[in-house]
C-alpha cells in the first residue's frame, strides 16, 4: 500500500502542475464594454464618443495627450494579465520538467527509505548479476522483432510510407540522441511502475490483482497530462499488461527494461521517416502503432509468449 499511496502523491502533484500551467496560458480576455466605451477597442487611440482623432485632440500638446496602453485592451481599475509570449511558455515548461523530474526523484528515493532500505540496495536487488543479464538483449531483441514486423506489414500494405519530416541536420542530432533517450526513459519507468508500484502491489495483493491494476495505473500514467491522443489508451493498457508480466514472471527488471527500452529505440527511430496512411484504428498512428487494433493483439501474443517461454504456468 505504500507504493500505492506514493504513486497516488505523485499524480496529485503533477496533475497540480498541470492545472496550474493551463491556468497561467490562459489567453487575455476580451475587451470589456467599458473599453469599448472609451474608444479603447481599436488599433488607433480615439477621442470622445462620435468625435474624430484630430477633433478630440485639439488644443492638447502631444505630451498631455492620452496613449494608447501598450499591449491589448485595458481600463482603469481592471487587473491587466502579465504579459506572455515564446519565453513565459518556455519557462513554464521548464518549470513543469523541473517539477516533474523532482517529483518521480522524491518518489524513487523515498520509498525504499520508508522501507528502511537504502535506494542503491533495493533497486540493485532488481537486477542480479551472472547470466540474467541476457534477458535484456532477449527483451530489445523481442520489442525491434515485433515492431520491424508490425511496420513491415503495414508498408507491405501501403497502410504507412516513407516520408522524411526534417532536414539532414536535424534528422542527424534527432537519430544520435536516440539511443540514450530510450534507456533513460526506459529505466526511470521501470523502476518507477515496476520495481516500485508492481513490486509493492504483488507484496499487498498477489499477482492476480497486482498485475492488471499495475498494467491500469501504468497505462492511465500516461494521460495526466493532456494529449492528443486518448483512443490509445488500450494499446497502453497491453503494453503495460507486457512489462507487468514480464517483471513478474523473471522477479528482476532487465526483461521489462530490454522490452521498453528496444521498443521506445525503434520507436523514436522511425517516427521522423513515415507517415500512417492507414486508418487509426486499424494500424495506430505517431509512435502508437501498438494501439491499434492488429499492434494490441500482436502485443497480447507477444506476452502469451513471454509466459510461456518464462515458465508463468508453472
Amino acid at each position: 500500500m505504500l507504493a500505492l499511496g506514493l504513486m497516488v502523491l505523485l499524480a496529485v502533484v503533477l496533475g497540480a502542475g498541470q492545472i496550474l500551467r493551463r491556468r497561467a496560458a490562459v489567453p487575455d480576455p476580451p475587451p470589456s464594454p467599458q473599453a469599448k466605451d472609451a474608444g479603447l477597442g481599436g488599433p488607433a487611440l480615439q477621442g470622445s464618443a462620435g468625435v474624430s482623432p484630430a477633433e478630440g485632440t485639439a488644443g492638447v500638446s502631444p505630451a498631455d495627450e492620452p496613449r494608447a496602453p501598450a499591449r491589448g485592451p485595458h481600463c482603469a481599475g481592471e487587473p491587466r494579465a502579465p504579459a506572455r509570449g515564446p519565453h513565459g511558455t518556455a519557462t513554464l515548461r521548464s518549470g513543469e520538467r523541473a517539477v516533474t523530474y523532482a517529483a518521480l526523484a522524491a518518489v524513487l528515493v523515498a520509498y525504499p527509505l520508508l522501507r528502511g532500505q537504502t535506494p542503491w540496495a533495493y533497486y540493485a536487488a532488481f537486477f542480479p548479476l551472472g547470466p540474467r543479464p541476457a534477458e535484456l538483449v532477449f527483451g530489445v531483441a523481442a520489442a525491434v522483432l515485433y515492431l520491424a514486423l508490425l511496420y513491415l506489414a503495414w508498408l507491405l500494405t501501403e497502410n504507412v510510407r516513407f516520408a522524411v519530416r526534417h532536414d539532414p541536420r536535424r534528422l542527424v542530432r534527432r537519430f544520435a540522441a536516440v539511443p540514450l533517450t530510450a534507456a533513460l526513459v526506459a529505466l526511470v519507468e521501470e523502476l518507477l511502475f515496476r520495481a516500485v508500484l508492481l513490486a509493492g502491489l504483488l507484496e499487498s495483493f498477489g499477482p492476480r490483482v497486482a498485475l492488471p491494476l499495475g498494467a491500469g495505473l501504468f497505462a492511465a500514467a500516461h494521460y495526466l497530462r493532456p494529449v492528443k491522443r486518448y483512443w490509445t489508451f488500450p494499446g497502453h493498457l497491453a503494453l503495460g499488461a507486457l512489462l507487468c508480466v514480464a517483471f513478474y514472471l523473471t522477479g528482476a527488471l532487465w526483461l521489462s527494461l530490454g522490452l521498453h527500452a528496444g521498443g521506445v529505440l525503434v520507436l523514436m527511430a522511425v517516427r521522423p521517416v513515415i507517415r500512417y496512411t492507414g486508418p487509426a484504428w486499424l494500424v495506430g498512428a505517431s509512435i502508437f502503432p501498438y494501439a491499434g487494433a492488429v499492434g494490441i493483439v500482436a502485443l497480447t501474443l507477444l506476452t502469451l509468449n513471454l509466459w510461456q517461454h518464462f515458465g508463468g504456468g508453472q
